[in-house]
């Protein structure tokens, strides 16, 4: 198990009965027609600011990987490399996030995004251990 799914799970063990109510909360309005949209937003603001067990809890009720912010186009994992948070990484990326995958204006994958800048070298690395494609073709195909 890795250090940011251990450092979720000590912290939901430790703040339990908050984040149980959370939880109970978000289950019982899951039938909403803009639950899914509304919890898939959260995400991208959760992994902005690298709150590790309020994404866990947003992805075990639903959240989509693949929302993408309605401005900027990114995912929550480009968000999360543009703000250097490592363990949101890991987080999103164990969870399904498609480590690859290019936004639509910029057409940046979150690899490219962390080696825009010498301070997201975490994320670099960590995109790295994780299996991020350095050969990978932008949209021209190069």
């Amino acid at each position: 198990m890795t250090l940011p799914v251990l450092l979720v799970r000590s912290f939901l063990a430790a703040q339990d009965d908050k984040f149980l109510a959370l939880h109970k909360l978000l289950e019982r309005h899951s039938q909403s027609v803009f639950y899914r949209e509304g919890i898939s937003y959260s995400l991208l603001k959760v992994a902005e600011l690298g709150l590790l067990p309020a994404a866990a809890i947003l992805l075990q009720c639903g959240a989509d990987l693949n929302f993408e912010d309605p401005v900027t186009y990114y995912t929550a994992l480009h968000i999360a490399v543009l703000r250097n948070q490592p363990g949101m990484v890991e987080l999103l990326v164990q969870n399904g996030a498609d480590i690859n995958k290019r936004d639509r204006i910029h057409e940046s994958s979150p690899l490219d995004l962390a080696s825009e800048e010498s301070e997201r070298l975490p994320c670099l690395q960590r995109l790295l251990e994780l299996g991020a494609d350095v050969n990978a073709a932008d949209k021209n195909g190069q």
